[in-house]
Protein backbone atom coordinates (compact mmCIF):
# COMPACT_ATOMS: atom_id res chain seq x y z
CA UNK A 1 0.00 0.00 0.00
CA UNK A 2 1.18 3.20 -0.69
CA UNK A 3 2.24 5.59 1.95
CA UNK A 4 0.02 8.45 0.44
CA UNK A 5 -3.02 5.79 0.25
CA UNK A 6 -2.25 4.70 3.93
CA UNK A 7 -2.48 8.74 5.17
CA UNK A 8 -5.62 8.72 3.69
CA UNK A 9 -7.29 5.68 4.92
CA UNK A 10 -5.43 5.79 8.15
CA UNK A 11 -8.36 8.61 10.08
CA UNK A 12 -10.98 6.70 8.51
CA UNK A 13 -10.19 3.33 9.62
CA UNK A 14 -9.42 4.90 13.24
CA UNK A 15 -12.86 6.56 13.62
CA UNK A 16 -14.69 2.91 12.99
CA UNK A 17 -12.89 2.12 16.51
CA UNK A 18 -12.65 -1.64 15.95
CA UNK A 19 -9.76 -3.62 17.16
CA UNK A 20 -9.63 -6.28 14.34
CA UNK A 21 -9.27 -3.55 11.90
CA UNK A 22 -6.31 -2.23 10.64
CA UNK A 23 -4.07 -1.16 8.19
CA UNK A 24 -0.89 -2.97 6.71
CA UNK A 25 1.91 -2.07 4.45
CA UNK A 26 3.34 -4.14 1.80
CA UNK A 27 6.21 -6.72 2.83
CA UNK A 28 8.15 -4.57 0.82
CA UNK A 29 7.28 -1.37 1.90
CA UNK A 30 8.34 -3.27 5.60
CA UNK A 31 10.87 -3.80 4.53
CA UNK A 32 12.05 -0.27 3.76
CA UNK A 33 10.54 0.83 6.23
CA UNK A 34 12.91 -1.25 8.59
CA UNK A 35 15.53 -0.09 7.40
CA UNK A 36 14.77 3.62 7.39
CA UNK A 37 13.30 5.37 9.92
CA UNK A 38 10.98 7.81 8.60
CA UNK A 39 12.37 10.76 11.27
CA UNK A 40 15.76 10.55 12.42
CA UNK A 41 15.16 10.74 16.00
CA UNK A 42 13.28 9.12 18.99
CA UNK A 43 10.73 11.32 20.32
CA UNK A 44 8.37 11.39 23.35
CA UNK A 45 5.03 13.16 24.07
CA UNK A 46 4.59 13.99 27.41
CA UNK A 47 2.14 16.60 28.36
CA UNK A 48 1.06 17.60 25.10
CA UNK A 49 4.65 18.31 23.75
CA UNK A 50 7.44 16.38 21.79
CA UNK A 51 10.67 15.93 23.00
CA UNK A 52 13.87 14.46 21.62
CA UNK A 53 15.01 10.81 23.27
CA UNK A 54 17.88 10.11 20.81
CA UNK A 55 18.97 11.69 17.80
CA UNK A 56 19.88 8.48 15.05
CA UNK A 57 21.71 11.19 12.75
CA UNK A 58 24.98 12.44 12.21
CA UNK A 59 23.42 15.50 13.67
CA UNK A 60 23.42 16.64 17.51
CA UNK A 61 19.91 17.28 18.43
CA UNK A 62 20.25 17.13 22.43
CA UNK A 63 18.35 14.69 24.11
CA UNK A 64 15.39 16.35 25.62
CA UNK A 65 15.33 19.01 22.95
CA UNK A 66 11.36 20.08 22.83
CA UNK A 67 9.86 20.05 19.12
CA UNK A 68 8.09 22.65 18.83
CA UNK A 69 7.09 22.27 14.69
CA UNK A 70 8.31 20.04 12.04
CA UNK A 71 8.36 21.85 8.26
CA UNK A 72 6.69 25.20 10.28
CA UNK A 73 3.79 22.67 11.19
CA UNK A 74 3.24 23.63 14.85
CA UNK A 75 3.95 20.47 16.70
CA UNK A 76 0.04 20.89 18.72
CA UNK A 77 -1.72 20.58 14.66
CA UNK A 78 0.48 17.53 14.14
CA UNK A 79 -0.60 15.66 17.33
CA UNK A 80 -4.34 16.31 17.07
CA UNK A 81 -3.95 14.90 13.33
CA UNK A 82 -1.93 12.28 14.12
CA UNK A 83 -3.06 10.67 17.53
CA UNK A 84 -6.45 9.83 16.10
CA UNK A 85 -4.56 7.88 14.09
CA UNK A 86 -3.30 5.81 16.37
Amino acid sequence: MKLALRQYLAPLVARLKCGHTALRPSRAMELRLADEPLLPIEAAILAGKVYVVRDLSAGTIPAGAEIAAINEIPISGILRSRLDVV
